[in-house]
């Protein structure tokens, strides 16, 4: 694991960077931290959530649940609205 700062145009970067390997797969990019001893929390941190399966190969959280497609979620507005318009059945007429 590697926690550093990278130089540009003869200028340190103020934030610290982290390159490492995990399961033949490398990980790297910008902590957006600039305390060494935080940004090197920060990357135990993501390994062990790469580890568990908390994110994604990209290192970014995974998604809640899956959308649901359209034909699916209609079905599912249309019973709403009828139940909460059922005062109202003019509402309903679409």
């Amino acid at each position: 694991m590697k926690v550093y700062r990278p130089s540009r145009n003869g200028r340190e970067s103020r934030f610290y960077y982290y390159d490492f390997v995990l399961e033949n797969r490398r990980y790297q990019g910008s902590t957006r931290l600039a305390d060494r001893r935080e940004a090197q929390r920060f990357v135990e941190g993501l390994r062990g959530k790469i580890r568990n399966g908390d994110v994604d190969t990209n290192g970014k959280p995974k998604k809640a649940g899956e959308v649901p497609t359209l034909k699916e979620f209609a079905q599912r507005f249309i019973d709403y609205v009828q139940t909460r318009s059922a005062e109202k059945p003019k509402t309903v007429a679409f």
